[in-house]
């Protein structure tokens, strides 16, 4: 689909909420005065007041992302194709945290997803501890024992996933992943 204004990819997440079976109270999701996304009070909340609740059907685990035909059918492969002892070489892989980015991966590039209404209400561009620029990293770790770590374990999932999960799921399965 066309990429939705953050105020209306709001609303249709709002929706998608509520449709399967979910509840929002007292906040909505909109864009700070600064540009973050995040959830707001629209009156005042106690404490303890139940705000949302969500669904088991739109909860993105690792047990139900393994469930996905076409994540279960890449999983399979890497089994059949002896690749588990690469995997473990290049990282301490957990199958469950693979699971989820290959099916976070296909639900971003299809049209017609099931989380579609989620995928659009993401800002197009965010950083993680593990996607902050890396000149950042070291400005700002500068001296500590930190960085090495930080450094070596962004390395670790940079090999797992740009250069070995992400390709051969590609390779393997591109009507699914059309990148």
């Amino acid at each position: 689909g066309s990429p939705l204004n953050p105020m209306a990819a709001f609303r249709e997440l709002d929706d998608w909420v509520h449709s399967r079976g979910g509840s929002v109270n007292g906040v909505e999701a909109r864009e700070g005065p600064s540009g973050d996304r995040g959830l707001f009070a629209t009156r005042p909340l106690s404490p303890g007041e139940v705000i949302m609740r969500l669904p088991e059907n739109i909860l993105i685990t690792g047990q139900s992302a393994r469930a996905v035909p076409h994540v279960a059918a890449v999983l399979r492969a890497v089994e059949e194709d002896k690749l588990e002892d690469s995997l473990d070489e290049l990282a301490n892989c957990d199958k469950d945290t693979v699971a989820m980015v290959l099916f976070l991966l296909a639900e971003a590039v299809m049209d017609n997803g099931s989380f579609r209404p989620w995928i659009d209400s993401l800002p197009k561009q965010f950083y993680t501890p593990i996607t902050v620029p890396e000149a950042t990293i070291e400005s700002n770790l500068r001296g500590s024992f930190v960085l090495t770590f930080a450094l070596e374990v962004r390395a670790e999932l940079e090999t797992l996933y740009e250069q070995f999960i992400v390709p051969y799921a590609i390779e393997r399965f591109e009507h699914v992943y059309p990148m």
